[in-house]
């Protein structure tokens, strides 16, 4: 009797710390990240166009994420307004500090009218429905950095809340 006391003592003792210890690594939490972009593109006909934006990515799902882009494009003679959520599912590569993406959606706002090939050329990592690589990492307990192969880098300040 003295044996199955203890035996079951020690199962449970194991058991209870193998899910404390798997719920203790596997603690993803939803957070928020906002970035500001600038950057100098030059479009087909050798026009430099300025571009403004500010990124708020909103991740409340693993391997899911909405980005908020709101911003502008300026030229001599252009002017284009940029206000759009970004669908992005994101995934695990097999290469080291590389995720694979894929924008899956996009949603226009009514005061948003850059022409779709000057947003996917330029702005874009890639076309929706392609996958791309990018590389996703923590730099402090607050900071995101974020780089596709293709585009520019930015960091952005995580607000976990």
């Amino acid at each position: 009797m003295k044996r199955i006391i203890i035996g079951i003592s020690v199962f449970t003792i194991i058991l209870i710390s193998g899910v404390a210890l798997y719920l203790n690594n596997t603690s993803w939490t939803p957070y928020r990240c906002k970035s500001v972009v600038n950057a100098n593109l030059v479009y087909m006909n050798g026009e430099n166009l300025d571009l403004n934006l500010s990124v708020n990515m909103i991740t409340t799902h693993e391997g899911k994420s909405e980005w908020l882009v709101v911003g502008s494009v300026k030229g001599r003679n252009i002017q284009y307004i940029i206000s759009r959520r970004v669908f992005l599912s994101t995934r695990e590569s097999g290469f080291k500090g590389l995720t694979r993406s894929m924008i899956t959606r996009e949603e226009h706002q009514p005061i948003d009218n850059i022409p779709n090939d000057i947003w996917q050329r330029h702005v874009l990592p890639e076309v929706p429905g392609v996958a791309f690589y990018m590389e996703m990492k923590r730099l402090d307990n607050n900071l995101l950095f974020v780089k596709g192969l293709t585009n520019p880098f930015f960091i952005c300040a995580i607000n976990e809340n």
